[in-house]
């Protein structure tokens, strides 16, 4: 029972804390930027290639940042 419990409530915390972190991030957001395209940007992959944003367009892509404050 253990072993099913754990990821539930691993899934419940991570979704509660991504909810929470939206609803006050929110306010932060400049308004003047929503629904405008993002500034290309290029990045290097794990495995030393550029990855231009460009590059991506017509494809769904999920960005991550994590900020240490």
């Amino acid at each position: 029972m253990l072993q099913v419990r754990t990821p539930v409530v691993g899934t419940l915390g991570l979704l509660s804390a991504v909810a929470l972190g939206g609803c006050l991030g929110s306010r932060s957001i400049d308004r003047k930027l929503i629904g405008r395209p993002a500034t290309d940007f290029t990045l290097t992959d794990l495995e030393g290639n550029a990855v231009s944003l460009a590059d991506q367009r017509g494809k769904v892509v999920l960005l991550a940042f994590w900020a240490y404050g």
